[in-house]
């Protein structure tokens, strides 16, 4: 009894591996434009890297080899389906549920009081910056809001991980 994966699960761990690359790259060669779509031709290329793989490698394929690997990519790319929406959405997915709450056409304010729950917006801004002073991001300097060096540094691999992913 040998307890090491079989080519297609390995095939398979490297793919789930590679995900985030493959997306990035395909990202950039192709002009692909909209997250979801980024996500779902990058998840498709690797399904069709994995298949072609199965193809391509020598030796006799065990179709139950062949399946838990496929279903082992799939893990991966539920996995990094995850981040690449928290990157991709997360925001803009609250504020779109908060416009739907108003139950019609909003107003601006309204739509910041639907998202603050009867708030306005300079609550709404006390709110983020509490968030970021309670995360020791930003600092109050007398009547100035500075960022820290650790905000500085977060705010720096945000924009990296969204420009590597191509996500504005």
């Amino acid at each position: 009894m040998t307890l090491l994966p079989a080519p297609m699960q390995c095939v398979a761990f490297a793919l789930g591996a590679l995900t985030p690359v493959i997306m990035i790259v395909w990202a950039k060669i192709t002009k692909v434009r909209g997250a979801a779509t980024r996500y779902l031709v990058g998840s498709l290329i690797a399904i069709a890297i994995f298949f072609a793989m199965a193809l391509i490698l020598p030796g006799a394929r065990d179709p139950v080899d062949v399946f838990s690997g496929f279903l082992l990519l799939l893990a991966a790319l539920l996995f990094w389906n995850v981040p690449w929406n928290l990157l991709a959405f997360g925001f803009t997915l609250t504020l779109l549920t908060a416009l739907v709450k108003v139950g019609g056409p909003a107003t601006r304010s309204q739509w910041i009081s639907a998202y603050m729950q009867g708030a306005d917006l300079e609550r709404f801004a006390r709110n983020r910056l509490q968030l970021l002073l309670r995360a020791r991001m930003a600092t109050i300097d007398g009547n100035d809001i500075v960022a820290t060096p650790f905000g500085t540094v977060c705010a720096n691999l945000v924009r990296l991980t969204r420009l590597l992913c191509g996500v504005r």
